[in-house]
């Protein structure tokens, strides 16, 4: 079966609907960029963990370390790697020192918060494109069809600014949310797994 898995940033949420989903039977085989593929098996009761890593994914002495520490890895995508240990197995946790962590999650924090820059200029840019180049930079006949297109084709209009506050609303909800969480740990607190920082849209449910 396949579910769609939280966002990447949101570490400590993907940590328990992976933990969820083994004790429901179902075992983490694959992850994609929006969905996870599970394999029925047993109800387990596991701990879940998240490593960040390069996009290549971890090196394989580091990941040779976490198994022989309990840990097994089920699945990787791009910089995220899931592990699982039996919840009473005595794991211990992959970080002792929670600065150390937050150099992690400050690279990631970068990538998101370079990725909603460009968004963000790449959305100006092709709007002034398009101010200028079919409207010759006329604010009344611009806007004038920007308000035509809004009445004859709505639904199209809706979709496609629904489409954009969205993509703006998650880089920069994932910008917050990594920000608070690296401030907590360089300040000598550990990682939160069992909390959620900003939390998303309540009425979306995983597993």
């Amino acid at each position: 079966t396949y579910r769609i898995h939280p966002e990447n940033y949101d570490v400590g949420r993907m940590e328990r609907f992976y933990s969820r989903m083994a004790a429901k039977g179902w075992r983490l085989e694959k992850r994609g960029p929006y969905l996870s593929r599970f394999r029925r098996a047993n109800p387990e009761t596991l701990t879940c963990r998240i490593e960040l890593s390069g996009v290549d994914g971890m090196p394989e002495e580091q990941i040779a370390l976490y198994e022989d520490a309990g840990w097994q890895l089920a699945a990787h995508y791009q910089f995220i790697n899931v592990f699982f240990a039996p919840s009473d197995s005595g794991a211990p946790e992959f970080y002792s020192d929670p600065a150390q962590q937050a150099a992690t999650y400050t690279a990631i924090r970068k990538s998101y918060r370079n990725s909603f820059i460009g968004l963000f200029v790449y959305t100006l840019f092709y709007a002034l494109l398009i101010f200028l180049g079919g409207y010759g930079g006329s604010p009344v006949r611009f806007f004038g069809n920007l308000q035509l297109a809004f009445f004859t084709c709505t639904m199209a209009m809706c979709a496609i600014l629904m489409l954009l506050l969205s993509c703006w609303y998650g880089q920069l909800h994932a910008v917050l949310c990594l920000r608070a969480v690296c401030r907590r740990m360089k300040s000598g607190k550990p990682f939160d797994h069992d909390r959620s920082l900003f939390p998303p849209l309540r009425w979306i449910g995983y597993g």
